[in-house]
């Protein structure tokens, strides 16, 4: 990963130490005295000496006569300077419309702007930001956002000062506890949450829905009473999880690092009661030691649960008196335990499918507090800082590929076409387009338009969720796939099906088709058309969101059992 150098320009000391008269100073060898900026890049004694291939140099654009010497003559001879010794590394000057190089509030405003479109440009970079240049104004913002959130990682924020003969370069951390510096030290021992990387925001929320969806949770997080998250899957419930551990008194902080989570759908009924009760040593071949389960590393804490819907009847029984008066047996235990911990729950599921799997004793008490969260299609106002995280998470996860930085209007256009997409995957469809992006800008050749850059990268974004099969096969012009029979059926039903169902659709008679030699298959008939009904209304229930049973006369355990036939 290569590094990045950001930083201001000193007026006083770039590219060179200055006196009074702004000429530039020379030592007792008459040597000139090198600042801040070109001592962190060259200094043997710097840390980062040889590290920064990359510098984009920020400057304040004066009014005219403001300054006998203005800080753009300044970053263009500090650019001149670093190109002198290296003329290697890519030097960019970017000036900022800023009245006082001391009002804290125009600093961060220029900042807050600036910095998304940096990131977007290069989003495999490693920021370097120097703190030494520029004014103690510009210093104090640069620690809050880089402490709050604003600085995308990676990033480090450094010092440089000079002692003993050298130059030597400090890191800088304050250390603030905010959700978002939590959130990304957060891992929980699940592998599953651990790999999420796309922070969603709530400082950078554009739309009342979620504004007013995380202030709930915010409520709801005080109480030790479940809460259950429902939504579409890439909407964020990680992270809302996340929120309400932050937010509420059942959160023990030296576990940040580690903290309980699962999903119920990674684990098989026995191995999933032995993740969150535990057991003991002897209880079932291979137990050679006791082992602690969630329940107890969640004591006084959270434990996070997704996949609600795919636990199973004898664990959720199990559960509902953990919940109710904090008290469990791992397997194989003589005695109870017992943990005083609060449930957050989570699904992709529809209320009438979590109906159907989970028990109504075991549903009632973990949903006692719901909340939803809205699909990216109800919320395109946030899709813009969403897709400037998941391209630079892109990058990082297909291994820093090395691209050509997109320019701003590229980044709009591909937002502007998101943002009319379903996007029934959300997050995921704009990593897919991301990715998609990433592996066209490595080909040797790019267009000289960005339009086939586009319609390639947003190609994905179109796709619903669940692609049906092709109502046009080889055997028939007529009928999707689905309505014939498995191959396991004998040849003649294979063969004669087709034909019933398309004399049925245009009207005809059989007689071409009902011959004494060959009797007509009708179960067969019936279950390839059962099949083709079940398939169908299950797939457009998962599509429309919806239990199968609202789109049609039979439940969803009746359609199973015609798939079975």
């Amino acid at each position: 990963m290569t590094k990045l150098l950001l930083s201001w320009v000193a007026r006083n000391n770039d590219p060179y130490e200055r006196q009074r008269d702004l000429s530039f100073r020379h030592d007792a060898k008459g040597q000139l005295v090198v600042g801040p900026t070109l001592s962190l890049l060259f200094e043997p004694s710097s840390s980062l000496c040889g590290e920064i291939r990359r510098v984009v140099l920020l400057y304040r654009q004066e009014t005219a006569n403001e300054a006998p010497v203005s800080s753009q003559r300044i970053a263009e001879e500090t650019r001149a300077a670093i190109h002198e010794r290296d003329p290697t590394i890519a030097v960019e000057l970017l000036g900022c419309s800023l009245d006082s190089p001391i009002d804290h509030q125009a600093i961060f405003r220029v900042l807050r702007d600036l910095l998304p479109s940096l990131r977007q440009r290069f989003p495999s970079e490693h920021f370097v930001i120097h703190l030494s240049p520029g004014t103690s104004a510009m210093h104090t913002i640069w620690v809050l956002m880089a402490e709050t959130g604003f600085v995308a990682p990676p990033f480090e924020m450094v010092q440089s000062f000079r002692g003993g003969g050298g130059v030597f370069v400090s890191p800088v951390s304050v250390g603030m506890e905010t959700f978002y510096r939590v959130y990304q030290q957060t891992r929980s021992n699940d592998q599953t949450f651990s790999k999420q990387q796309v922070f969603w925001d709530p400082g950078r929320f554009r739309s009342a829905r979620l504004r007013s969806l995380y202030e709930e949770a915010a409520h709801f997080a005080r109480l030790r009473v479940p809460v259950l998250l429902l939504g579409e899957r890439g909407t964020g419930k990680t992270t809302l999880a996340s929120w309400i551990r932050y937010q509420s008194p059942y959160r023990q902080a030296d576990r940040d690092t580690s903290w309980p989570s699962v999903a119920c759908g990674m684990y098989s009924p026995e191995l999933m009661r032995a993740e969150l009760f535990g057991y003991c040593k002897g209880a079932f071949t291979g137990a050679l030691r006791d082992k602690e389960g969630l329940l107890a590393q969640a004591d006084r804490d959270t434990l996070f649960l997704d996949e609600i819907g795919d636990l199973s009847l004898e664990v959720q029984r199990l559960l509902v008196r953990a919940l109710e008066d904090g008290r469990y047996e791992p397997i194989g235990a003589l005695e109870s335990l017992s943990s005083h911990f609060r449930l957050i729950s989570a699904t992709n599921l529809s209320w009438d499918t979590l109906q159907e799997r989970l028990s109504a004793d075991f549903l009632d008490r973990i949903s006692y507090l719901t909340l939803t969260l809205p699909p990216l299609r109800e919320i395109p106002e946030e899709i813009p800082w969403l897709w400037e995280q998941v391209y630079q998470q892109a990058h990082i996860r297909a291994g820093g590929a090395l691209v050509e930085p997109l320019s701003a209007d590229v980044h709009k256009r591909i937002v502007k076409a998101l943002q009319e997409q379903p996007l029934r995957g959300n997050l995921r469809d704009l990593f897919r387009v991301a990715y998609r992006l990433i592996a066209f800008l490595q080909r040797d050749t790019l267009p000289s338009s960005t339009s086939a850059l586009l319609a390639y990268a947003l190609e994905p974004a179109v796709l619903p969720e669940d692609t049906s099969q092709k109502s046009l096969e080889k055997k028939s012009d007529v009928f999707p796939s689905n309505v014939f029979p498995p191959p396991q059926t004998d040849r003649h039903a294979q063969e004669i099906i087709p034909s019933v169902f398309r004399s049925f659709l245009q009207g005809e008679h059989l007689d071409g088709v009902l011959s004494a030699a060959s009797p007509l298959p009708t179960r067969e008939i019936f279950d390839a058309l059962r099949r083709y009904l079940a398939e169908e209304i299950r797939r457009s229930a998962r599509v429309q969101q919806v239990s199968p049973a609202k789109l049609c006369d039979m439940t969803e355990r009746a359609l199973l059992k015609w798939l079975d036939k």
